[in-house]
This record gives structure tokens, C-alpha cells and sequence, in this order.
């Protein structure tokens, strides 16, 4: 009996619906009567599908047959007929005007598998339309994740539009590397099966420190556009920003989107302005040839000379990297200021090849060319590219080897250097042969470092030298430590064998043999405060080095002291030669630390370090610039400070010995943002 009544029930429904609004079809387990309020209660397994095959599901609702209001309690289901499906409760749905509501949090899954969290929604049955405001949160099938205050949604026509929009992309196809974190900001959003349109947009892909901290990057538009077709995105008005300083101004701008790896096309072109050249503009060509090979042709036009054509071929091998730059200009305009007129032209290569590439062993290839036709050419051309440019004054032509292979390492290089701003005849040439032999030795004696040198050099016209070098490096093991100081010997033992003509500080009268020598005692005493109460400590260390040399020196040119090489057994930069004299070498280095895990003190947060020698006499063959010709040396130091994870700045110095004057100041801080490192 109980069927009958819900079937009759149901057509009654159904009947009474099509004189009010649309065609209506209601089931129900339980169905009653409330002649107070005028309404029929309805509970457990409610479906409501309306003439456009929307369907609701929930288990209690109320149905107002005047109104033609039906509210549902609790959890409810709503199965949209464009494949929208809402999971809400406390639906409203109103037959009449055809929209289905809820003021309750919402979750609606597309036809993509595209999640969207919302506060609260109303859809808009008969236009296939819904609106929602509020939090709303957009999660897509790729990880990508927007946040927007208002968004409609029109799925007849497929297009979405939301404001105050925030979208992290997550997706790995969209990223670099996977460090990065590409994310836009804007003030309206537009989506269709075509394209993407944002207002008043921002964009970068660096990695988000927070609120308050601003990007490396990032590039701000007041339109920008996603051609999902052509896998482009437009700009207009673009402005980039660097740690939010404005830096270049584009009024167009566009590129390939991320997912697209090589396309082959045309560049954006780029209006040009030489005094000599007159006005022009150049077309850049990229030319997409494989995944490992591509080419670029860039043809400029100017007024005032022939057309400049520049190309660059680029090839990546399984271990070997070639790249290509050539340019092509027929000076023969009438008003050419460039030089000499006629066809002038540049090449330039690198090719870098690693030959061998296993545990313990590594070696590698690199192969430089460098020529051009006319020595103005590059500046009055105004050449700039990957390999060319008008900073250039000295061509270099080298073919260069290493090799590595456990405790040995070897390197050899020939090259041919050409000066620009030389006349054209021997004297503008250079040529330079040298091979380095090191090999290092793990003894119970102590350290031993063996190194052979063999250079042949010409210059200019009659000066050239032929040098063999060997040299022998020894530290010791530390010796017992006594109340804390670490001491050990040092010594270091140079052969030199030299050819010269006409070559400034070397003897110009036959074959040459010197054998130097150089002893010292090295000492430490590393002391350390610990503090207990926030994990850190202070390490503070005196140093000290005595040395003595009977050698006879050449006259050394140039050089520098600095804190790096303060406790060196030899200051000089020069294989073949040793600082002779007696001399000690005082100074200290302080630390501190904290731990950054695990108890371990392994952050650095300040360290200070100082230092001064000490010669028996002062020594007129070292350079002044090293201030070791004289008795004391200049003090020299460096301090570093760790101002987070991602920067630092360093500080190098060196002081008069009398602290009345500064010789030298160094100050530098560096920025390390995911695989990216700003130095200035």
C-alpha cells in the first residue's frame, strides 16, 4: 500500500510542476504532509531531477509545492547536465527561476577531474551558469593551485572568469627546474578552450620566501595572454623587475609558453641607434633544426651602411658541446665611418668535449677559434652576440687538455693571442705553449705535492723564453700537540731551467739554471667557548708561521697579500721562483657557530680573521704592491657575516702597518636563489 501512495505521490508531483514552471520528477523512501506549514517533508534517498536532467540527491528536503522551493538538510549531491558535480549541503533549489544554492562550504569537480573549493555557490540551471564568492580555492588535475575572491563559470560556453586571482603552478611541466616555484598574481582571470587572459598581472618563477620578501625577478603586464593553440603568451606593457626595481619596459613582449621546449619562428625584433651606422632595426630567426641542434639568423638593417648578417649554430653531442657564431657585412656604403671599406666578416667557435668521464678519472677537450677580417669591425658594428662582442681587444686561439686520474693531474693548452689594437704585423701576435704535470703524494712523512712546468712563449717580434720548472711542496703530519698547539714543518724546493730573449727579469745570455729553497714551522692553537644554553660557540685561533729562505731572488713585478696567502711558505704566485729572507707571520681567525640540526655546530654565523709578518729586513726584490719590501707588512684581514640560508657578505681589507691608511678594501655580499647565485 505504502508504493501506491509514493507512485501516486510522484505523479502528482510531477503533474503539479508543469502548471507552475518547468517539469519536475521527485522520488522519495518517506514522504509527508505538513498541513501547518504547507509543505511536504521528504527523508531518505531523495532524488530530484528537473527537465534539463539536473539531478539532486540528499537524504531530508523540504518541498514548498507553491513555491516551488525544494531545501535540502545536510549532505547533498548535485549532478549538473554539464557534467558538474557539486558536493555541498543545504541546497536550495528553485524550480521557478531554475537555480540551484547553498550559503554552506562547497566542493565541485569538472568534467577534467579539476577540483573547486568554495564558501558558498549559486548555479543558473537554464543558462548553464554558476557564480560563487568568498574563499574559493582551484585545484587542477596537474597540482596547480588558484585562489580567487569571485569567479563565474559559464560550462555552455566553457569559460570561466574570476577576480583577484592567485595561481601557484605546481605542474613539473611548467618549471625550469623543479626548485623553481612560477606563480602569478592579477586582478581578473579569463579561461576558455583557447586562451587566458589575466589583467594587471604579475609574474615570476623564483622561489616564494615569504610575504614581505620580494622575488629575484619577476615580470609585471597590464595584459597577459595565454594562446593555448599556439603555445604563446602576449604581453602588453610589460615591465621587468628585478628585487622589485623596474629594469626593462616592453610594450609588446611575448615567448613560448613553458610547456613548449624548441619552436622554431621569429624573434621579437629590436630597433637600433649607432652615430656611425645611422638608425635600423634587426628580425631574428630561430631555427628549431632537432632537440640537440638549433639555429639562429639575424639579419640588421641600417641607413647608413649594408645590411649586417649574424648567425649562431648551436650543437649539443652525447658529450660534446659545439657552438658557432658568424657574421657577414659588405661595407661599401658612401658615408661608412666603420674603416676601410670592402667585405668584412667574423668567426668565431667553442667546442667542449669530454673524453673520458668515469670514477677516477676525468678528461676533457676545449677547442676556442676566434678570427675576424678587419680589427674595427666588432665596434663599429656594434657586435654582441653569445661569443662576439665589442668589448673584445684581444682575439684568443687555444686548444686546450686535462686529464685527471687518481693523484695525478695533467693540463696542456696551446694559443695564439692577436692584440686589435696593433698594427698589422708580428708585434700584434702573441703564441704561448704549456703543459703542467702535478701528482701528489700520501706519505708516513707527510704530504708531498710534485710540480713540473714546461712553457714556450713568443711576443711581438724578438722576445720569446723557453722555461722547465720542477718543484716539490712538503707539509708534514702534525706533530704531538702540546698544552693545545698543533704544530708541523713545512718545506717547498724549486728547480728552474730557462732559454730567454729580450724578456724583462730574466738573464738574457744562454741556457739558466736555479735551484731555491724554503723552510718554516707552522703553529695553531684552536680554542673553543661553548654555550649550552642556545647551542653555539665561539672558536678562536692563533696562528703563526716562521720561515726562512737562503734563496736569491729575481725582482717579482707585481702581486698582492692578502689573508689567503699570508701563512703560504711562498707568498709569490710564480711556479719557478721563491721570496727569499727570513720573516714570521702572526695573526688569528674567530669564529662562532651555531647548530643548525642535530646538534651539530655546523652554521657559521660571524668570522673574523687578521694577520701581519714580520721581516728580519726588509726585501727590495718583492713588489710594493705586496708590501713585502719592507720590514712589517701591511695588516690584512677578511670578515664574513651570514645574514640568512640565502646571503652573506664578505669583507677583505688590508691596512697600513701604522693603521693610518687603507691599501685595499673589498666588499662583496652574494644571493643564492635556488640553482641561481647574484654576487655584487
Amino acid at each position: 500500500m505504502k508504493n501506491k501512495i509514493v507512485i501516486s505521490l510522484f505523479i502528482f508531483f510531477t503533474i503539479l510542476t508543469n502548471s507552475f514552471g518547468e517539469e519536475l520528477n521527485i522520488s522519495s523512501s518517506e514522504i509527508e504532509y505538513n498541513k501547518n506549514l504547507s509543505i511536504w517533508e521528504l527523508k531518505k534517498d531523495i532524488v530530484i531531477i528537473d527537465s534539463k536532467n539536473n539531478k539532486v540527491l540528499a537524504q531530508e528536503a523540504l518541498y514548498d509545492k507553491e513555491k516551488q522551493i525544494i531545501t535540502t538538510s545536510g549532505i547533498t549531491e548535485v549532478f549538473t547536465s554539464d557534467g558538474y558535480y557539486i558536493n555541498s549541503s543545504n541546497v536550495v533549489f528553485d524550480n521557478i527561476s531554475q537555480t540551484i544554492t547553498s550559503n554552506y562550504p562547497s566542493e565541485i569537480k569538472d568534467k577534467e577531474g579539476n577540483l573547486i573549493k568554495l564558501s558558498i555557490f549559486k548555479y543558473q540551471a537554464d543558462k548553464n551558469f554558476l557564480f560563487s564568492k568568498g574563499k574559493i580555492k582551484i585545484l587542477d588535475k596537474n597540482k596547480n593551485v588558484y585562489e580567487l575572491s569571485e569567479i563565474f563559470i559559464d560550462a555552455k560556453k566553457e569559460k570561466i572568469v574570476g577576480t583577484d586571482i592567485k595561481a601557484f603552478l605546481n605542474d613539473i611541466s611548467l618549471k625550469a627546474n623543479p626548485n623553481n616555484e612560477p606563480r602569478f598574481f592579477a586582478n581578473t582571470i579569463l579561461i576558455n578552450n583557447e586562451k587566458s587572459i589575466f589583467n594587471k598581472g604579475v609574474f615570476t618563477y623564483c622561489k616564494d620566501n615569504g610575504k614581505d620578501t620580494c622575488p629575484a625577478w619577476s615580470l609585471l603586464a597590464d595584459k597577459i595572454e595565454h594562446d593555448k593553440a599556439k603555445k604563446t603568451i602576449y604581453y602588453d606593457k610589460a615591465v621587468l623587475k628585478i628585487f622589485d626595481y623596474p629594469i626593462f619596459y616592453f610594450p609588446k613582449f611575448a615567448h613560448p609558453d613553458p610547456t613548449v621546449k624548441r619552436r622554431s619562428g621569429f624573434l621579437n625584433p629590436a630597433f637600433l641607434n649607432n652615430s656611425n651606422l645611422g638608425s635600423g632595426f634587426s628580425i631574428p630567426y630561430f631555427w628549431a633544426i632537432a632537440d640537440n641542434k638549433d639555429f639562429t639568423i639575424t639579419p640588421r638593417f641600417y641607413t647608413k651602411t649594408d645590411p649586417l648578417l649574424l648567425t649562431e649554430y648551436r650543437h649539443e653531442f652525447k658529450n660534446s658541446s659545439l657552438k658557432v657564431d658568424f657574421g657577414y657585412v659588405n661595407d661599401n656604403y658612401e658615408k661608412s665611418k666603420t674603416g676601410s671599406k670592402g667585405a668584412r666578416s667574423h668567426f668565431f667557435s667553442n667546442l667542449d668535449t669530454v673524453l673520458i668521464n668515469k670514477k677516477g678519472t676525468f678528461s676533457d677537450l676545449k677547442l676556442q677559434l676566434q678570427q675576424v677580417t678587419n680589427e674595427k669591425y666588432l665596434k663599429g658594428f656594434d657586435i654582441e652576440t653569445d661569443l662576439a662582442s665589442k668589448k673584445i681587444d684581444i682575439l684568443e686561439n687555444h686548444l686546450k687538455y686535462q686529464l685527471g686520474k687518481e693523484n695525478i693531474l695533467f693540463d696542456a693548452n696551446i694559443s695564439v693571442f692577436e692584440d686589435l689594437g696593433q698594427p698589422a704585423n708580428s708585434d700584434k701576435y702573441e703564441y704561448n705553449a704549456k703543459a703542467n704535470l702535478n701528482k701528489f703524494l700520501f706519505t708516513d712523512h707527510g704530504n708531498f705535492d710534485l710540480k713540473s712546468s714546461l712553457e714556450h712563449q713568443k711576443v711581438e717580434t724578438n722576445k720569446q723564453k723557453e722555461v722547465l720548472v720542477n718543484k716539490v711542496d712538503w707539509k708534514s703530519k702534525y706533530l704531538p700537540e702540546k698544552f693545545g698547539l698543533k704544530t708541523n714543518f713545512l718545506a717547498t724546493a724549486v728547480n728552474s731551467n730557462y732559454n730567454s730573449q729580450h724578456i724583462d727579469n730574466l738573464k738574457n745570455d744562454g741556457s739558466q739554471k736555479e735551484f731555491s729553497t724554503s723552510v718554516g714551522y707552522y703553529g695553531e692553537s684552536p680554542l673553543i667557548k661553548r654555550n649550552l644554553n642556545n647551542n653555539s660557540a665561539d672558536l678562536l685561533t692563533p696562528k703563526f708561521l716562521l720561515r726562512y729562505s737562503p734563496t736569491h731572488m729575481r725582482r717579482k713585478k707585481d702581486g698582492r697579500l692578502t689573508y689567503l696567502n699570508l701563512f703560504d711558505l711562498n707568498k709569490i704566485n710564480d711556479l719557478g721562483m721563491i721570496e727569499s729572507g727570513t720573516s714570521a707571520t702572526i695573526g688569528f681567525e674567530y669564529k662562532k657557530y651555531e647548530s643548525s640540526k642535530n646538534n651539530i655546530l655546523d652554521k657559521e654565523l660571524v668570522s673574523f680573521s687578521l694577520g701581519q709578518v714580520l721581516n728580519d729586513t726588509a726585501n727590495s726584490k718583492m713588489p710594493s704592491s705586496m708590501s713585502l719590501n719592507q720590514r712589517f707588512s701591511d695588516i690584512v684581514g677578511q670578515s664574513k657575516i651570514t645574514l640568512n640560508d640565502i646571503s652573506e657578505i664578505n669583507y677583505k681589507f688590508s691596512l697600513d702597518q701604522g693603521f693610518g691608511e687603507v691599501h685595499y678594501n673589498e666588499i662583496d655580499t652574494s644571493i643564492v636563489l635556488n640553482d641561481a647565485k647574484f654576487n655584487l
